[in-house]
């Protein structure tokens, strides 16, 4: 499984939850997580963050900048 799906599955927004998960999968014998953030810089371990929320959000997103700002507005007072 790829991080940016991990991170999406769990909820995972920052770097140092991700670390945190890594670090009790390693407990539990599961080292590929904690390896990857260990060998790719920091700025990689921020993209597959981005990239994996980008992906989940991308469909609201979309939908979202194609409506009207009144459109937007209503919706908000829906809810």
């Amino acid at each position: 499984m790829e991080v940016s799906q991990i991170a999406v599955e769990r909820g995972i927004k920052t770097r140092l939850e991700l670390v945190a998960f890594a670090n009790v999968q390693k407990r539990e014998g599961k080292t590929d997580l904690a390896e990857f953030i260990a060998n790719h810089g920091g700025k990689a371990v921020e993209e597959a963050l981005s990239i994996g929320w980008e992906f989940q959000e991308s469909e609201e997103n979309l939908r979202r900048s194609i409506l009207s700002r009144m459109d937007l507005l209503v919706e908000a007072m829906e809810k």
